[in-house]
């Protein structure tokens, strides 16, 4: 199960976009987003969050979370 946080400028979009998962939604008082969903494919699920940059975090499972930052420092250590 994935648990992500969007923040309040994407968390509209999401709400209104149509969607390959039932996940679950909740709402939180500044606008921004909890998306919790139980997923097949966990790689074509983390390309899907990935285009949604800085806006959205994934918070669990850890595992993932920590695979990202991974990817994201080995990208940092091309573009410098």
């Amino acid at each position: 199960t994935f648990k992500v946080k969007f923040n309040a400028d994407i968390a509209r979009y999401i709400k209104e976009e149509e969607l390959f998962v039932r996940p679950r939604m909740k709402d939180f008082k500044d606008g921004s987003m909890l998306f919790e969903v139980t997923v097949n494919n966990e790689k074509e699920f983390i390309r899907w969050i990935l285009q949604y940059g800085s806006a959205a975090e994934i918070v669990e499972p850890k595992s993932a979370r920590e695979g990202l930052k991974n990817q994201l420092s080995e990208w940092m250590d091309i573009y410098k």
